[in-house]
This record gives C-alpha cells, structure tokens and sequence, in this order.
C-alpha cells in the first residue's frame, strides 16, 4: 500500500514534468518507463523481492482478500501501462491470467475488484 501512495505521488508530482536531460543509454525510454524501471530497481532493493512477483501473490488472493487484490491490481495497472518492460515481466509470471481470474471473482463478490482487474486484463492483452 505504501509503494503504491509513493507510486501516485511520483506519477503526479508536477515537476517531474519537465524533461530531463537524456544520456545515450536511456535515448529509447521514455520518462514514465524509467521512473517505473527506477521504482522497481528501489524496491527490490528495499524488500528484495520483486515488486511485480509481490503484487500478482496479492491478485491471486483476492477471493480471500478483494481490498487488497483491488490495491495490487490498480498498482499493477499503473506499472503496466506505463512500461512495456513491467508489462511483459507480468505476462510472463501469469499475469494475464490472474487478472482475469480476479476480475471473475470480482463479478460476484466486489464490483471495484472487477473494473480494476478488468483494466488491468486489458492493458495486459496488449
């Protein structure tokens, strides 16, 4: 819960606007991909665990634990949409299918379970 609130807050914070000076190795990124690259390079440092791995462990939970499947899933959406890197990482931990899996519970137990997994099946389907 904590990276995701330090994750919107990076995502939102107003400065981060402005272009930063890029060096030959991050030519090919853009700006929301590299803070998402950071992000998961800072958090495996802290935990080391990866992030990606931690969040889907609370997806595939959400028949016991729908709030917290809600918040893993709305954080994944974020990293997901804003790096193909995060995205394909996720895909290959089954991302796609513990999404879709969620978003089935999430008809019959929590309607915000649901449209938050289904947004995250979809960017996952891209």
């Amino acid at each position: 819960r904590i990276l995701c609130n330090a994750w919107e807050v990076l995502t939102t914070f107003e400065s981060f606007e402005a272009e930063p000076e890029k060096t030959t190795t991050e030519q090919h990124l853009d700006p929301s991909s590299m803070l998402v690259e950071k992000f998961h390079e800072v958090s495996f440092s802290f935990t080391h665990e990866d992030i990606l791995t931690t969040l889907l462990m609370e997806v595939n939970r959400a028949e016991s634990k729908a709030h917290n499947a809600c918040l893993a899933g709305k954080c994944l959406k974020i990293l997901c949409s804003s790096s193909s890197a995060a995205r394909d990482h996720t895909k290959a931990l089954f991302g796609l299918e513990s999404a879709t899996r969620a978003e089935e519970i999430g008809k019959v137990m929590n309607a915000r379970l649901q449209a938050v997994c289904g947004g995250l099946r979809e960017v996952l389907e891209r």
